[in-house]
């Protein structure tokens, strides 16, 4: 009987392709969603997956062998429960899994820096990724829908760079000013304002591992900021990272071990 893992996007189903090569895979098959005809959905590829994960759901022929790998995004903030096929990444998403001594070593090592630094590399990328995963979390609790992105720049080439002081690991956020643009791009009542702010507050004594507190684009746009690189280039450095350390760290995560035992059954 087949097996499908369905992905967001073409890269993981490159990662996969790298973590179960085809020739250690009995009868399974990784395929993006954008490969499968849905209707219109919100919520991007990923609502898209989440639609069709529901759907399959009481179709007891094909949910036992049909699965889904996709980003948490902030839903291990808000403890949200899918069917059981829909195995979500272990932290908000795929690129979050470089933060481990081992792939951050191995960025180090590849621009020639002090391996030895990987601690205070690691600090700093959450330094300055968890104001920014703290306002999108608290966005969607209260519904906001804060223009975070569009506020932090379309252009994933200057992604942030604006709030951004200093380069390398002597780099600070200003959350005050990125605040602020992100309420005057929303027009954002005063009350609701103050309310965002005690939402905010209340996320400090969130019981989740560090890890949590970082989102991909913003996550690359601060390996870019403190490697000093372009953001493609971060991008394609945080990939290798994470296949570097695939047989000692990112396959022993529960997600992800649970998706290549999937492959491999």
């Amino acid at each position: 009987m087949s097996v499908v893992l369905v992905v967001e996007g073409t890269r993981d189903q490159q990662f996969f392709a790298q973590l179960v090569p085809y020739a250690d895979r009995v009868n399974a098959t990784v395929i993006p969603v954008s490969e499968i005809e849905i209707p219109p959905v919100e919520g991007g590829e990923r609502g898209r997956a989440l639609w069709l994960a529901s759907e399959l759901q009481t179709d007891a022929e094909v949910r036992d062998r049909v699965f889904f790998f996709l980003d948490a995004d902030v839903d291990h903030f808000l403890a949200a429960r899918y069917p059981a096929s829909v195995i979500l990444t272990d932290y908000s998403d795929f690129e979050c899994y470089v933060l481990n001594e081992c792939s951050i070593r191995h960025m180090l090592v590849v621009f020639g820096g002090n391996s030895d630094q990987f601690v205070d590399v690691k600090g700093k990328l959450l330094e300055l990724c968890r104001p920014i995963k703290a306002a999108r979390v608290a966005s969607h609790v209260l519904g906001l829908n804060l223009p975070m992105n569009y506020t932090l720049g379309a252009d994933a080439r200057d992604r942030f760079s604006r709030y951004i002081r200093g380069r390398g690991l002597d780099c600070t956020l200003d959350q005050k000013r990125l605040l602020g643009a992100v309420y005057s791009n929303a027009s954002i009542a005063e009350d609701r304002r103050r309310q965002f702010e005690r939402c905010l507050a209340s996320l400090e004594g969130t019981p989740l591992g560090e890890e949590h507190w970082a989102q991909g684009k913003d996550l690359t746009a601060a390996v870019a900021v403190v490697f000093r690189v372009a953001f493609q280039e971060a991008a394609r450095l945080i990939l290798s990272a994470i296949l570097a350390c695939c047989a000692a760290v990112v396959r022993t995560m529960p997600g992800i071990g649970r998706a290549e035992a999937i492959l491999r059954s």
